[in-house]
């Protein structure tokens, strides 16, 4: 994800839910100064991955 560096999130995190899962997992990430925060699942699937994020 990349955001514009003038106007960052006040946070950002992965998600992920599993096809059969209940509750959804997630963690914090990073959002660099440039702007870019990365999240990258491996031996996933099937179910749902994603980032989300606020502003103030």
């Amino acid at each position: 994800m990349r955001f514009d560096p003038r106007m960052l999130p006040t946070g950002i995190e992965q998600f992920s839910l599993q096809t059969g899962e209940k509750i959804a997992t997630s963690r914090g990430l990073v959002i660099e100064p440039t702007g870019d925060a990365h999240a990258v699942a491996l031996d996933f699937g099937p179910g749902t991955f994603g980032m989300s994020w606020e502003w103030d």
